[in-house]
């Protein structure tokens, strides 16, 4: 119902606010979260559609998981157990885009066979 779909709309903006207000509180900067995003975004969507224009070999199934493969090096970039980031590179869009790439043209030349193509 209506009501019901309100109010799970308000608690959800309630509790998005508790997220990021503890964020901030946390140290978190808002310029370094929106550069993650945006280097989620360029290493998993960039990478897709990219390989879908250029490359004729791309499938679905390619870019799905090239796009997962970028999403998740992006997420475990900034986990501060690995130190990645100060060991290889200090932006994550570099080491993401490229493995995003990689798995994306692996994948999609082992299905390749009665695979719909992306384009």
């Amino acid at each position: 119902s209506d009501g019901k779909s309100v109010k799970i709309s308000r608690i959800g903006t309630v509790v998005l606010d508790l997220l990021a207000l503890g964020s901030g509180f946390a140290g978190a900067k808002v310029f370094d979260q929106v550069l993650h995003a945006w280097a989620g975004l360029g290493a998993s969507i960039g990478s897709t559609m990219l390989l879908s224009i250029y490359w004729k070999r791309s499938n679905l199934k390619g870019a799905f998981w090239g796009m997962f493969s970028g999403f998740i090096t992006v997420v475990i970039w900034n986990i501060p157990l690995f130190k990645l980031k100060t060991v290889v590179f200090d932006n994550e869009i570099v080491p993401a885009f490229i493995i995003a790439v990689i798995v994306h043209m692996v994948v999609s030349n082992l299905t390749r066979r009665g695979e719909k193509e992306v384009v």
